[in-house]
């Protein structure tokens, strides 16, 4: 998997996706966004929600229920869904056979105290 850094504040979801999907982000940023002005829902933020990561995952990927905490070494692939410090959002990344692609960061890494204490994700698995 190819690490990538998000291109704008608000695009960890569609990168998360392009980094599973082995794609360019604006790809995944297009097709996401294109969804939403066909939906006309009202957007404060252009934050991604899990359900359109699964939409847009599928049919490579299927994406399970939220779980609290970490995941173990038992879980090979999921969506980090990382509680951020003095805001009231999110944010996505990717772990990977134990590390952390934060499209924030410049590479994958483990995750940290801080980032497990306040995690959760969704499992992901090849369909």
């Amino acid at each position: 998997m190819t690490h990538h850094r998000q291109p704008t504040q608000y695009s960890c979801g569609p990168t998360c996706v392009a980094m599973l999907l082995d794609v360019a982000v604006e790809d995944v940023r297009s097709e996401a966004f294109a969804v939403r002005r066909e939906q006309r829902s009202l957007i404060q933020k252009e934050g991604t929600t899990v359900a359109e990561m699964a939409r847009l995952l599928a049919p490579r990927y299927r994406v399970g229920r939220r779980l609290l905490g970490a995941p173990g070494t038992d879980v090979p692939l999921a969506l980090l869904r990382l509680q951020r410090p003095r805001h009231r959002n999110w944010h996505w990344a990717v772990w990977r056979d134990g590390l952390v692609y934060n499209p924030l960061a410049d590479c994958p890494r483990p995750i940290t105290p801080d980032e497990a204490a306040r995690a959760s994700y969704y499992e992901v698995e090849p369909q």
